[in-house]
């Protein structure tokens, strides 16, 4: 779990820098599409992302 946690705060902090940045090939969309296809698949969870 705890490789989990750094993955998830590893690609947080480079999406969350780029997104400051304003890079425009990445959107928030996509990048929480990109860490929760790593999350989902590490725990079982369904691929789509949880809406609020």
């Amino acid at each position: 779990m705890d490789d989990l946690a750094t993955l998830v705060v590893s690609l947080s902090d480079g999406y969350g820098i780029r997104l400051m940045l304003r890079d425009p090939t990445v959107t928030l969309d996509k990048a929480l599409t990109s860490i929760w296809r790593h999350v989902s698949a590490a725990l079982s969870l369904p691929e789509s992302v949880p809406s609020y």
